[in-house]
């Protein structure tokens, strides 16, 4: 639980810290599955960098959501909304 997160600079500090923590997992897992971490060296063009920056902010608004979702006094309306996260996928999945 989440409580007691109350400054902007609080909230920014913990979600920016809990995608550090899952993408160091996902590092490990990479790396004891393929034995390696290799990157290859190659220049990144400016669109594929303003891709990768709109992914990230994208990914920050919804860690955001959920953490601010998860300190509120309405926990349990907040917790309805997040465990239907795999129904909207299947229900958006079919409309494209």
């Amino acid at each position: 639980m989440t409580k007691g997160l109350i400054a902007a600079a609080d909230l920014t500090f913990f979600t920016i810290g809990t995608i550090y923590i899952r993408c160091i997992i996902t590092c490990i897992t990479f790396w004891v599955k393929n034995k390696a971490f290799t990157i290859q060296r190659s220049k990144i063009s400016v669109k594929i960098f303003g891709i990768y920056a709109a992914r990230a902010f994208l990914t920050l608004l919804p860690q955001i959501a959920y953490t601010l979702a998860t300190s509120s006094s309405n926990l349990s309306i907040a917790w309805v909304f997040l465990n239907m996260t795999s129904l909207y996928s299947v229900f958006f999945g079919s409309i494209s």
